[in-house]
């Protein structure tokens, strides 16, 4: 379901929606164990021919008429036709590796647990 700004903050009162346009609001989705997630994935796409690299640092994301076509690591230049950011909490220093940057909207924040 495609929902309104003033819908996202009654869902979600912590967004900020002075820029939002809408959100898509799906009622039966559930949560799961991010690291099963993406075993899974990682399974997937090995079977579909991907080629996954890694403890490797990407340095550089080199762009040519507006699209990825390659990227520089501390182990080599890796060309590629589609370029996918995965790396998480770090997606936004990895967009600022392009140029131009891409901006990803994402900030780490340190959470605090208590177990009784």
């Amino acid at each position: 379901e495609i929902i309104s700004p003033d819908e996202c903050l009654r869902l979600c009162p912590l967004i900020r929606v002075e820029d939002l346009v809408g959100g898509l609001w799906v009622p039966s989705d559930g949560n799961v164990i991010p690291t099963d997630v993406v075993q899974s994935l990682t399974k997937g796409a090995k079977m579909k021919g991907a080629k996954i690299f890694e403890k490797v640092s990407v340095e550089k994301i080199e762009v040519r008429n507006g699209r990825v076509h390659g990227v520089k690591t501390n182990r080599g230049d890796i060309s590629c036709e589609v370029f996918v950011n995965c790396a998480g909490q770090w997606s936004r220093e990895v967009g600022m590796l392009s140029y131009p940057p891409v901006t990803v909207p994402l900030h780490s924040a340190e959470h605090f647990y208590i177990v009784t």
